[in-house]
């Protein structure tokens, strides 16, 4: 897949989106589990990955539906806030799209870095 192909998916995966529940949501027994043994998961994807523009449109979906509450949306993924952060600070427009979502529901822009 060619550099501007990806650039385009990354963009109608971020402006073109609809509200809907995440992929994956663990059980109340798995997350049980999970604080038991915590296994420090690890959100790691490369911006040049075939799956970004799509895990970024999840997480954008989710943000979407926390009202950009970046906590309330890392924790519905599984991740931490700044792993959720990170995600998008990986690629310029979906970093752009990010603190747009957040000035616009009266949260401060994050810096870049």
């Amino acid at each position: 897949e060619g550099e501007l192909a990806h650039d385009q998916r990354l963009t109608v995966h971020v402006e073109q989106r609809a509200v809907r529940p995440p992929l994956l949501v663990l059980e109340d027994a798995q997350l049980a589990d999970a604080a038991r043994e915590p296994v420090g998961l690890r959100l790691v994807v490369a911006a040049t990955h075939a799956d970004f523009p799509a895990l970024v449109a999840e997480a954008f979906d989710q943000l979407v539906a926390a009202s950009f509450d970046t906590a309330t949306a890392a924790d519905t993924l599984g991740v931490t806030a700044t792993q959720l952060a990170n995600l998008f600070r990986k690629a310029p427009s979906a970093w752009t799209a990010f603190n747009r979502g957040r000035v616009a529901h009266g949260l401060r822009p994050l810096a870049s870095s």
